[in-house]
């Protein structure tokens, strides 16, 4: 495959650097309007944040081409969302488009991240807005609205305003991940201590059993800021954990005798399953199987990210998707040599796990989908603005 010139590479790192930048302009405006709860301003900067994203993506596919097998599996995944629409009972709403247009650019991303390299100054910007999250969500944490649902009332578990424990406490995941991983080598690195610790206790606060284990794999990987690549086999175990946490989840519970089990607090069962079982009643022709449902499934938070690819792109878009996704933080893994992409690393496998539980990272919604790109980019870091080090001319490219 041709690679693009040196020049062209530096110069397209720094146009999608700065369009990174707003982006995460646009992820702390999100934050910025927690308290506010003006659904109407919260859209418009979801969607901003959505178009920046898809356009950050674009102007990187201009001058960055995908082999031949990756192409063909973009093209396939395509193919099966359009025979998907065909066999479900619904027509397509625009809204439905606009969420697997969404989809495909994140996957698009996961095929072209080990050709695009961070720049120092993208991620120093990055530490401080970021910086600035943290205290952000450490100042809610005390105001009166820590603990409301959407409907007003109570919950037992923090949730920020935003709606749900789950998703707020994949939100604060990701804030304590990128805070982490770009505060190597900052002068005041010193801050992250004491927020990454209060972080870590808000994510206990959420009751969110899969990001407090996404947390845990976290700071187990990423603790010592290792120079080295992360041993395959927890690369690999991180990574299908949540492809196999429902077929699990689910017979445990036709099987256990442990009803009476609490972790955290809660039920080892807390009526989960049943939202697996309704998600997968979507599939109901055989066919269906095969290619999804996407009309019904419309790619939904079914509180695990393969469930949800599966309900609405079948066995074969599900498998599509994860034989780009794994592929590629594997061989980001292998490419490590810079403590900030080991970090990152740590992130991507810290986030999958979660997905047992959450799947908002893996479906291409904003602001999700800029943290996941960001440690597609970071986990491509070697420490100098061309990505390359010293007797190194290019990353190994994923085939």
């Amino acid at each position: 495959m041709n690679q693009p010139s040196q020049s062209g590479m530096i110069g397209n790192g720094q146009f999608s650097n700065r369009l990174l930048k707003l982006q995460f302009i646009m992820v702390l405006l999100y934050f910025l309007m927690i308290p506010f709860n003006n659904a109407t301003v919260t859209h418009y900067i979801l969607l901003a944040g959505t178009f920046l994203s898809m356009y950050c993506i674009a102007s990187i596919c201009i001058v960055r081409e995908l082999n031949a097998k990756r192409l063909l599996m973009i093209l396939m995944l395509g193919i099966t969302a359009l025979v998907s629409m065909l066999f479900s009972y619904r027509h397509l709403r625009s809204d439905l488009l606009y969420s697997l247009v969404c989809f495909f650019f994140l996957a698009v991303m996961i095929s072209i991240n080990n050709y695009e390299k961070p720049q120092v100054d993208f991620i120093h910007f990055v530490f401080w807005v970021c910086l600035l999250m943290a205290v952000i969500v450490s100042i809610y944490s005390f105001l009166p609205f820590a603990y409301l649902r959407k409907n007003g009332t109570v919950a037992p578990t923090l949730t920020l305003n935003l709606g749900n424990s789950n998703y707020t406490g994949v939100l604060l995941l990701n804030i304590l991940c990128v805070l982490w991983a770009s505060s190597y080598g900052e002068k005041y690195h010193w801050l992250v201590l004491p927020l990454t610790a209060y972080l870590l206790y808000l994510i206990l606060k959420t009751g969110s059993r899969t990001c407090i284990l996404g947390s845990i794999v976290f700071a187990a990987l990423s603790v010592l800021r290792s120079k080295r690549p992360i041993s395959r086999w927890i690369v690999l175990g991180c990574l299908i954990l949540p492809i196999f946490f429902v077929p699990f989840y689910l017979w445990l519970f036709d099987h256990s005798n442990y009803w009476g089990v609490r972790i955290l607090g809660k039920s080892l069962f807390t009526g989960r399953e049943e939202t697996f079982v309704y998600y997968l009643s979507y599939l109901k022709k055989p066919v269906q199987i095969i290619v999804g449902n996407f009309c019904e499934a419309a790619l939904q938070n079914a509180h695990n990210a393969p469930l949800s690819v599966l309900c609405s792109l079948g066995v074969v878009g599900a498998v599509l998707y994860y034989a780009l996704f794994i592929p590629s933080v594997w061989q980001n893994n292998k490419n490590v040599r810079h403590p900030t992409a080991h970090t990152a690393v740590a992130a991507l496998l810290a986030v999958s796990v979660a997905s047992c539980g959450e799947s908002s990272m893996f479906l291409g919604g904003f602001p999700g989908v800029s943290f996941m790109l960001l440690y597609l980019w970071l986990s491509n870091y070697s420490g100098t603005d061309n990505g390359t080090e010293e007797g190194d001319s290019t990353c190994t490219p994923v085939y």
